[in-house]
């Protein structure tokens, strides 16, 4: 208030709100009374306003958003990912050795035991070692092996563990029998029909199993 609401009634009760008709409600002594009160309790400036102090129950303000910190960049391995790590690999090192020994198995089953050859003594042609029996069942054991471990195990890592093991007894078995230099032949021609065989039998093994889900 910019002025001296004191000065008389009238005055005063311009204001609007409940204390003006309080005020007005009062006989003269006892709204002479109450202005004195006032003014020994109420601090006034120079210029007669009252100045009031306030005070806020509430504030309302704007934080700075913080900075988005990526967790993905480099991405911290604790102890149970490093030992599931661990323990994957050690099976995958278990399921390829296992998958060697059955190609080298699977060979010594079928042909490893097998080194004579015939002669036929009308015409003097060299044949064998195998019979045509034993090259049969040596594909379809390999072929088992291959849909079996397929079923369980990933393609890229049954095809080609059965197809060195295989390949590599047969060679070393071979070359070891063959002076006529024909064996790298044949070595060539069991790599690539063993790759295509167990790539081919392991991938629709793995693929039935997913559809089957």
């Amino acid at each position: 208030m910019a002025r001296e609401v004191w000065a008389d009634g009238a005055a005063y009760e311009a204001y609007l709100g409940s204390a003006p008709g309080y005020v007005s409600s009062l006989a003269e002594p006892d709204r002479a009374e109450l202005r004195e009160l006032l003014r020994a309790r109420v601090s006034t400036g120079p210029d007669g306003a009252i100045r009031l102090t306030a005070r806020a129950w509430a504030v309302r303000g704007t934080a700075p958003t913080p900075p988005i910190v990526s967790t993905n960049a480099h991405p911290r391995r604790g102890p149970d990912r490093e030992d599931r790590g661990v323990n994957s690999m050690t099976r995958a090192l278990l399921a390829a050795l296992a998958l060697a020994v059955a190609a080298v198995a699977t060979w010594w089953a079928w042909l490893g035991w097998d080194t004579g050859y015939t002669i036929d003594p009308e015409t003097g042609a060299v044949s064998g070692p195998y019979q045509p029996w034993q090259v049969a069942g040596c594909v379809l054991t390999l072929a088992l092996v291959a849909a079996v471990a397929g079923w369980r195990l990933r393609p890229w890592l049954v095809a080609p563990v059965l197809t060195v093991a295989f390949t590599a007894a047969w060679t070393a078995h071979a070359a070891s029998t063959d002076d006529s230099g024909l064996w790298a032949v044949g070595a060539a021609l069991v790599l690539v029909g063993a790759g295509l065989g167990t790539t081919v039998v392991s991938g629709v093994a793995h693929l039935i199993r997913r559809r089957r889900g």
